[in-house]
Formats: C-alpha cells, sequence, structure tokens
C-alpha cells in the first residue's frame, strides 16, 4: 500500500505564489497556501472562492499573492444563466 504525501516539499530559497483566503465561518479562520506556478494558485483560487459562494453563502475574501509583492483579489465568476444573488 502507498503512503499518502503529507506535505509538498517547500524550498524556502524558491520565489512562490501563494493563496490568501480570509475567514470563511467561526471554525473555518483565515489561511495562506503556498503554489509553484500562478496558474495553480489562480485555478485553486478562483475555485474555492465559488466553493465559498455556493456551499456557505459567504463572499470569501481570496486573492494571490505573488513573489513580486502584488495582490490580486479574485472575484467570483459564475456560468452563464447563474445568478450572483445570494
Amino acid at each position: 500500500m502507498s503512503q499518502y504525501r503529507r506535505s509538498i516539499p517547500f524550498d524556502p530559497t524558491k520565489a512562490y505564489h501563494y493563496v490568501d483566503m480570509g475567514r470563511l465561518n467561526y471554525h473555518n479562520g483565515p489561511g495562506r497556501y503556498p503554489f509553484p506556478s500562478e496558474d495553480a494558485a489562480i485555478r485553486f483560487a478562483t475555485e474555492h472562492k465559488k466553493i465559498a459562494h455556493e456551499h456557505y453563502g459567504v463572499d470569501r475574501e481570496v486573492s494571490v499573492l505573488y513573489p513580486d509583492g502584488r495582490s490580486v483579489s479574485i472575484g467570483l465568476t459564475l456560468n452563464e444563466g447563474e445568478s450572483d444573488v445570494l
């Protein structure tokens, strides 16, 4: 049986893109997660913004922090025909 990987190799000398997620509810506080590429960070951030809206009815603040110090806030993107009204 193969073992589950519990962590990713993290090299402090490399530049990472971070996803900064605001508080979701009482039990799920804010968090920050490293990603090796911009594409991976944006996909994760976009999906978790959508999950918070669909499953919890919350407009969770989610942003991507770039290695050069920029921060981009992720907006809620809905599929055609969906409403953004909570």
